[in-house]
């Protein structure tokens, strides 16, 4: 009610109050006599046809505009009957007024009555259809704003549902190279092993609830991880890391690169007895972070593996991107001499195009 308040009295007074002053300045213009009688008449007339104007909308009009969805011949009859119908009372109330401004009143009562109605007509018809087009658009934009943040918690819901789809899988690869371990009495590399998965553990559940960190913390938890698949397989697999300082700060989705160091790990180490090298990448491209994952090993079972479409793994890494980033951020994978790698590129900011950046947007949802 306070919003159709606010959005009805400029219109009301607005169109009154040139009525008003049309009329006093043609009045002036002939320079008829008895100035102060008009004015005072007139004045009268437009202080009727604001109070009119604003009981009409509260009270008959603004429950009805409130179930109008478009402008339609429906509405616009309904507008124009309520408009005629004021407009008769006010006409009927102001001809009857003339004698105490005047004197007397006109020749022909019913003929007054019509030359009121018809000045006052326009005007209600004006104040009416301008407020029944603003309440649509206002509407309208509330409408789009709510279809906006809807979209954006769909996002949000999206990618917090696909990354705890992720977190017991990449916990169980690690429980398991923990298992591995004691079930081949190699104590002291088990116990080595949990000192790193406590390390990595640590890093998981210190991580902050938002969906974004920086690049270098991701990369610590992959280095974490990696150590201890290091130590289950041991000589056949070598960990190369190299990031740009520029991408330190870049912004990436919690979690984004484990699923692909798992494909990296199963597919390469995990497929062959030859030494595979698992690398990870990162440099600025363009304004864009780009991020590779990848294996390479020179045994046939690595070198020609071609996977037939997406696994869960690569599945849910391009959901959440697109989740999170709309088109803004792409996601490549494929065979290369040698292995197979997959290439992120994100903004370096964390958000979508036209976005604000996502740490402000993600703060604000929760708040």
């Amino acid at each position: 009610m306070k919003r159709d308040s606010k959005l009805m009295l400029p219109m009301i007074f607005g169109p009154w109050t040139a009525f008003m002053l049309s009329y006093a300045l043609a009045f002036i213009a002939r320079s008829a006599p008895n100035t102060k009688p008009f004015i005072g008449y007139i004045l009268l007339c437009s202080a009727i046809g604001i109070t009119f104007s604003w009981l009409a909308w509260r009270f008959v009009l603004s429950a009805t505009v409130r179930r109008v969805k478009v402008i339609g011949v429906a509405g616009v009859l309904s507008l124009l009957l309520t408009a005629a119908v004021i407009d008769v009372v006010h006409a009927v109330i102001v001809t009857l007024s003339q004698p105490y401004f005047f004197g007397s009143g006109p020749g022909n009562f019913f003929s007054g009555v019509l030359m009121e109605f018809i000045s006052f007509y326009f005007v209600y018809c004006m104040i009416f259809f301008f407020a029944l087009t603003l309440e649509l658009s206002h509407r309208d934009a509330e409408r789009r704003e709510r279809l906006s943040q809807a979209e954006s918690r769909a996002h949000q819901a999206q990618a917090m549902a696909l990354r705890l789809q992720i977190n017991p899988h990449f916990l169980f690869n690690a429980l398991n190279a923990v298992a591995s371990l004691i079930s081949a009495r190699r104590d002291p590399e088990a116990l080595a092993t949990l000192h790193r998965l406590s390390g990595f553990l640590r890093i998981v559940t210190e991580t902050s609830p938002h969906e974004f960190s920086p690049l270098s913390d991701e990369l610590e938890m992959a280095e974490e991880y990696l150590s201890v698949e290091a130590i289950r397989f041991q000589d056949r697999l070598s960990i190369e890391i190299e990031a740009a300082p520029e991408t330190a700060g870049v912004l990436t989705p919690n979690f984004i690169l484990q699923p692909l160091i798992e494909n990296a790990i199963k597919h390469g180490v995990g497929a062959t007895e030859q030494p595979t090298a698992v690398s990870i990448r990162a440099r600025m491209i363009d304004g864009l972070a780009e991020i590779t994952v990848g294996n390479r090993s020179c045994d046939p079972a690595v070198r020609d593996y071609r996977p037939d479409g997406m696994g869960v793994g690569l599945r849910n890494v391009a959901d959440r991107l697109k989740a999170i980033y709309g088109g803004a951020a792409t996601m490549d994978s494929g065979h290369v001499d040698g292995g197979f790698q997959v290439v992120l590129r994100l903004p370096p900011s964390g958000a979508r195009a036209g976005d604000d950046p996502a740490p402000r947007a993600l703060a604000a949802a929760d708040a």
